[in-house]
């Protein structure tokens, strides 16, 4: 128990620095309009469905430019979570980057085209508590799309249309031989939101995809993933946010969901940005590693971005 706890404060304190370095350096927030004006389009709508808000920033070495930060933006939910099954300790990180500058003849010729964008992901699976605490699995999962954002007020049964994305999705493990994981697939997904993004709402995110390439190193991968998913968010923008991620496997049997709970620190702390999270897993294939073992886990820690 006390290995778990001084392993979990370090987890934390890993997270707050990458967060502190993270706003210490950034040079101007990601912003999203129609037709991907100023920053990486949809970076707001997906993944995090969901962080709405966007993270003030500064510059602290005027002058000093290192990279096209401006093109940077959110993506996938960011965070440091344990628990007290093996394996114990699970985190993620991601971004979004719009490839076309803002300011080139290409997006001011054709502006649609500032919607072609790269996003990366990366969540590792960690034994942390462990003999040498080893990682268990950790799945590399790059991404080319177009995303479009939409700014109609028009409503079909309350909800009224975010954006949406399409595009190509690499996911693997990285490891060869027996233990090898991979999957490509072209994707397409969906984000419609009911009610104010300001206050209370409710979102729901389809999406769907095909494989393609070859999969013969795992030829029933597709029966345990299936052919699409659903996320649906609930909660307000400075409160308690409560997420579920439903897929159920391509014959109905192989199903997984994951419920995340997250609430902000500085509503209880003003001095901490970030939010707490509680996390529980039910079903298969929470890594590439064990697509087709089912298995049921609470954590519990830190998320930068939900």
């Amino acid at each position: 128990m006390k290995k778990f706890f001084a392993l979990f404060s370090t987890g934390l304190a890993l997270a707050a620095f990458v967060a502190g370095a993270a706003a210490a350096f950034a040079q101007e927030p990601a912003s999203v309009s129609p037709g991907g004006g100023g920053g990486a389009p949809g970076a707001v709508i997906f993944g995090s469905v969901f962080a709405f808000g966007q993270v003030e920033s500064r510059r602290v070495f005027p002058g000093m430019d290192r990279g096209f930060l401006q093109n940077f933006a959110l993506y996938e939910p960011v965070y440091f979570i344990m628990g007290f099954d093996k394996p114990a300790a699970k985190f993620q990180f991601s971004f979004q980057y719009q490839i076309l500058a803002n300011e080139g003849y290409l997006a001011r010729r054709f502006p649609f085209l500032k919607g072609v964008c790269f996003a990366y992901t990366q969540r590792s699976l960690w034994d942390i508590t462990g003999n040498s605490s080893p990682f268990y699995d950790t799945n590399y999962m790059p991404e080319f799309f177009y995303a479009i954002t939409s700014t109609s007020t028009r409503r079909f049964l309350g909800f009224r249309l975010l954006g949406a994305q399409a595009g190509y999705a690499h996911e693997s493990n990285g490891r060869d031989g027996p233990e090898s994981r991979s999957m490509n697939k072209l994707f397409a997904r969906a984000a419609f939101v009911a009610g104010n993004l300001d206050g209370w709402h409710f979102v729901v995110a389809p999406k769907i995809w095909a494989y393609v390439a070859d999969m013969s190193d795992n030829p029933n991968l597709n029966d345990y993933r299936g052919y699409g998913e659903l996320t649906l968010t609930w909660g307000e923008k400075d409160s308690l946010n409560a997420s579920v991620f439903l897929r159920a496997g391509q014959s109905l049997r192989y199903g997984a969901a994951q419920v995340d709970v997250t609430y902000p620190l500085d509503a209880l702390y003003k001095n901490f940005a970030a939010y707490f999270l509680v996390q529980y897993w039910n079903g298969y294939g929470e890594s590439l590693l064990n697509y087709d073992k089912h298995t049921q886990t609470v954590r519990f820690g830190i998320s930068l971005v939900r």
